[in-house]
């Protein structure tokens, strides 16, 4: 009887040490908490990183795609083209990423646009409803109401007519209502690289905007900005032009404020340099280079960026 006893005494013993109490079980859960909140901002940060990554690696094609075409050419792409004299039917404007795109290994799409013809005309509505990667942001998670799946649907009212978008947009320099620090005088249109005709002499006549030349950056080609973020764009709002659409002559702008100072609706409708990149917005340089330009940057030094041949001195970096 003794024995049995013994027995049974022993393997309860056994069976209590092996399991856990519900001190120790709320050790380990808590624990594990702590564990998660430390890690979980930093892999965020993590995937932040490498969005923007991603992100200047669109800008560096871009900007390759951009000399490229400079090397074809010898000069810059217009800003933006007309199909036709203002005043003419047909009259619509074509961006510099519409010419680019066999540069950008895109050729397909731009094969199936006629330039002749309005980017709204039928025979141009699929290439215009193409999605390009590389024009897309992966940081962008506000987007205009007009947005759906990177494209600006049924644009116009007209169901069908569907325009891919863009994250990007040309400079076409700094705004002319600002001053230029050197000369005191206020900046000139289209004084940038990617420009376009508004304001120019005889601009009604004018189909192309003058491609810029290498010889006209007296500023120096690695201090001259040519195209950054605004993310989440679609339609403007005033006239119902479709600033996000990467085919419309519409994606070229004047710059005249600070990175991300305003908010993401009234960048979009003032194109403004803006994204959703913590702490500044990327950037391509006239030389190819991409850079990131904190919101620290001043304005002066923003228009100055923009700003081809304003003879401004750049703060070192």
């Amino acid at each position: 009887m003794k024995q049995f006893s013994d027995s049974v005494f022993f393997d309860r013993r056994q069976h209590t040490s092996s399991g856990f109490t519900l001190v120790e079980l709320l050790v380990v859960i808590a624990i594990i908490g702590i564990l998660i909140g430390i890690l979980l901002p930093a892999v965020q940060q993590v995937r932040a990183a490498a969005r923007r990554t991603q992100c200047q690696n669109n800008l560096k094609q871009i900007g390759i795609a951009i000399l490229n075409y400079e090397s074809a050419f010898q000069k810059f792409p217009p800003g933006q083209r007309w199909t036709a004299m203002e005043g003419e039917p047909n009259r619509l404007d074509y961006s510099w990423m519409a010419l680019v795109l066999p540069h950008i290994e895109a050729g397909n799409i731009y094969q199936g646009i006629d330039f002749r013809k309005p980017y709204l005309n039928p025979v141009n509505l699929l290439a215009a409803g193409e999605v390009v990667p590389s024009y897309l942001c992966p940081s962008r998670a506000i987007e205009d109401s007009s947005r759906t799946d990177d494209v600006l649907l049924d644009y116009g009212s007209v169901e069908g007519v569907d325009l891919g978008c863009t994250d990007y947009m040309g400079i076409a320099g700094p705004k002319s209502s600002q001053t230029n620090p050197v000369t005191g005088d206020d900046y000139e249109r289209q004084h940038g690289i990617l420009i376009g005709t508004k304001g120019l002499v005889n601009e009604a006549r004018i189909l192309e905007a003058p491609g810029v030349t290498f010889a006209k950056i007296t500023d120096g080609s690695t201090n001259t900005m040519m195209v950054t973020e605004c993310s989440g764009r679609g339609t403007e709002k005033e006239d119902n032009d479709p600033n996000g659409a990467w085919i419309s002559g519409k994606n070229i702008t004047h710059i005249n404020k600070r990175v991300n100072s305003e908010d993401a609706k009234r960048s979009w409708n003032d194109e403004l340099i803006y994204s959703e990149h913590y702490g500044g917005a990327n950037a391509v340089r006239a030389d190819g280079s991409v850079h990131f330009v904190s919101t620290n940057v001043t304005k002066t030094v923003i228009l100055s960026m923009c700003s081809r041949d304003g003879g401004e001195v750049l703060p070192s970096p």
